[in-house]
């Protein structure tokens, strides 16, 4: 062999042997400590280096099969402070998929070490969003370091992020003063953001109103309809708030307008002085704004006269927000609306089937009794039955329960109603049968009620047979069903059944049943057994055996003693005597 091919050969091998000497160095150094473990698994997030590759490629060695990211950040994050040296290391890697690894896994860490906040603070600054972010969750949950950790969220607020504005309001009232600070930053978007904040901290930052009335002025509308929205949220002094609110509905930007009344809707009935303004602004240019001045009215003051009279014309805006937004005006009315009444007879063939439904509950409202009784009207019952059309199976439904709230009842109603009970949508079944029975339940509602009892739901059955029990003497031709009731499998028909025999003046069949649950079952049924017994008087006096047995028992024996009495049996003990017994 040549001397200069012997002298190549040597060379290789000394290269080789060197490299394995740096490859063992990291075995022979590290040890197996936490720390220790955390940096490898930094290094398995970086991933081999150029020259581990190269010798790969040689064959000399074989690169590990790399986990998944998740997998190493729940590691690292599990093994805590240890892990904070190797984390930092990674968030000064130029990887960018090493770095929101690292921040994640400080981010996870429970709690997150105090250590780790210098380097938290400068990743907010990182050109990558994601490690921004994280960082900026990781921090907050630092609440020792509140003094170095808030202004560098709240000069982080120059890139636009929403996380560090809401990393700001989790800091809560210490962030305040910082934040009012910000409102003069020469960049727009922090101002904007400080403005942000400050509204979400709601009371908590009252006092930096004046700030944010001076930010009302900002020559950038972003920051205007920022700043408008805070005075809302941290509920301004009304005395300085409403004037200048009032001047930014008259704003050239509508999106300035519409900030504006929404935090004169939100300041309440202080903001009454603005009602003017917000009717002017219910019929701005924007849909947006008028949907929001008619809110803000509805919240003010409802019941002022010239209020009602705009959610009226709102009603037959061409936006549909707006129209929506003037029928839960007009619900809150109340009596004040009556006017109204024509308009939302109107909305319910509106093609919106939210303005449909708020109509129908603001006639309701409208009325004025607390339940939602309507006063009956031609209009009115044409409008409804009408609806009973609808193509919408909740629609159907609430309109035919609200037929059976029409005062005095809506007797033209009937025929609808009885036709509905043919509905392919169950629930208009159901309140069509109820509505009926207020008004006088016809054949078909009775046999429709009879052939409910059969029903393969034995919920639906209980309904059937207690719905029988408020329809009075025109339920009679119910009591073979309901007798047959008493014995379904389920205890629910069956006591609802007895019930409905007792209202109807037939308690001697009810009693098999009434006396069974008054010897089983759970301690409220065996009560209402015994209370009903008392109330059926003396055909009840079969019960008597029983009710004297249920004198025994400590949680049914008040409503037995007064059963007992109310059946007038000889001998049997008053109220005293049992108790003393």
């Amino acid at each position: 062999m040549k001397p200069r091919r012997k002298r190549v050969i040597l060379g290789v091998l000394a290269v080789l042997l060197i490299a394995m000497g740096i490859l063992a160095i990291p075995a022979l150094v590290l040890t197996d400590s936490a720390g220790a473990k955390a940096h490898r698994l930094v290094d398995e997030l970086q991933g081999p280096n150029w020259f581990r590759k190269w010798l790969a490629e040689l064959g000399v060695m074989q690169l590990p099969r790399r986990r998944d990211s998740h997998t190493i950040i729940s590691e690292l994050a599990a093994l805590g402070e240890p892990a904070v040296p190797a984390c930092i290391r990674a968030l000064r890697d130029h990887d960018w998929h090493v770095r929101p690894c690292a921040a994640e896994a400080l981010r996870r860490m429970n709690p997150v070490p105090s250590q780790a906040a210098p380097a938290l603070i400068k990743a907010l600054d990182d050109g990558n969003g994601n490690v921004r972010r994280t960082a900026a969750e990781a921090l907050i949950k630092i609440p020792s370091e509140a003094d170095m950790i808030i202004p560098a969220l709240v000069g982080a607020l120059k890139h636009g992020d929403y996380t560090f504005q809401v990393a700001l309001r989790k800091m809560g009232a210490p962030a305040v003063p910082a934040l009012v600070e910000a409102l003069k930053d020469e960049r727009w978007v922090a101002r904007k953001g400080a403005a942000n904040v400050l509204g979400m901290l709601g009371r908590r930052a009252t006092e930096s109103a004046p700030a944010l009335l001076e930010a009302l002025k900002d020559e950038r509308r972003e920051v205007r309809a920022a700043a408008a929205r805070a005075l809302g949220g941290i509920g301004a002094p009304p005395d300085e708030a409403v004037p200048a609110l009032v001047h930014a509905l008259e704003d050239e930007f509508p999106s300035v307008r519409r900030r504006a009344a929404e935090a004169l809707g939100k300041l309440g009935t202080p903001s009454r002085p603005a009602a003017p303004a917000l009717i002017r602004a219910s019929k701005d240019k924007h849909a947006d704004v008028r949907g929001i001045a008619v809110w803000a009215l509805g919240s003010i003051c409802p019941k002022a006269s010239d209020a009602v009279s705009a959610f009226i014309h709102a009603l037959s805006d061409k936006d549909a927000n707006v129209r929506i937004a003037a029928a839960r005006a007009l619900a809150r009315s109340g009596p004040a609306a009556k006017q109204a009444a024509g308009k939302l007879i109107e909305a319910l063939r509106d093609s919106n089937r939210s303005v449909r439904f708020l109509a129908l509950a603001a006639l309701g409202r409208v009325s004025g009794d607390p339940k939602g009784t309507m006063q009956a009207s031609p209009a009115l019952i044409r409008a409804l039955i009408l609806a009973l059309k609808n193509e919408e199976g909740n629609m159907r439904s609430s309109v035919a329960r609200a037929l059976g709230k029409i005062e005095p009842g809506a007797k033209e109603a009937i025929p609808a109603l009885t036709e509905a009970l043919k509905d392919q949508y169950g629930p208009v079944r159901t309140r069509a049968a109820e509505s009926l029975v207020k008004l006088g339940l016809p054949d078909r509602g009775l046999d429709f009620l009879i052939a409910e009892l059969h029903d393969e739901s034995g919920g639906h059955r209980a309904w059937a047979a207690r719905l029988l029990g408020k329809a009075g003497a025109a339920a009679k031709g119910a009591i073979p069903a309901l007798t047959e009731a008493l014995k379904d499998e389920q205890e629910q028909v069956r006591r609802a059944a007895a019930e409905t025999l007792v209202k109807l003046g037939l308690p001697v069949r009810a009693l098999p049943v009434l006396i069974a649950t008054l010897k089983d079952g759970p301690a409220y049924r065996r009560k209402w057994a015994a209370w009903t017994l008392g109330k059926v008087g003396a055909p009840a006096k079969g019960a008597i055996p029983a009710l004297k047995e249920a004198l025994k028992d400590k949680e049914v024996r008040r409503a037995a003693a007064w059963a007992l009495k109310k059946i007038q049996a000889d001998g049997s003990p008053s109220f005293d005597a049992a108790q003393d017994k």
